[in-house]
């Protein structure tokens, strides 16, 4: 074994580096589009989370995230920068970054 950094070999992390593998493999070479902005498909999201979708349909109803549905059928998708946007709003920067992020905000 290397002096090197140790490699995260958690189990749940490699699933989860597996499954994102996994997806990127089949989604489509495609770029997708709507209105000049990038799309993610919902189902994508909710396997990359292990969330069911109602848990985003949720986020949609308070207002925290734009999610498009089709009138016939069960296709959904959002927007990279509406996800953009939901992922900045709702979540933490954790570890040293944060630290600096919030030395620049006291002055």
């Amino acid at each position: 074994m290397s002096r090197g950094r140790r490699l995260n070999t958690d189990p749940d992390f490699l699933t989860g580096a597996d499954a994102l593998i996994a997806i990127q493999k089949e989604a489509p070479k495609l770029s997708l589009t709507f209105r000049g902005e990038a799309i993610i498909p919902l189902e994508i999201l909710t396997e990359a989370f292990r969330v069911k979708s109602r848990t985003f349909l949720r986020y949609a109803e308070a207002g925290l995230l734009e999610i498009y549905a089709a009138r016939i059928g069960n296709l959904k998708f959002v927007t990279q920068k509406s996800f953009d946007e939901f992922i900045e709003r709702n979540f933490l920067l954790v570890g040293k970054e944060r630290v600096k992020s919030c030395e620049g905000n006291n002055q």
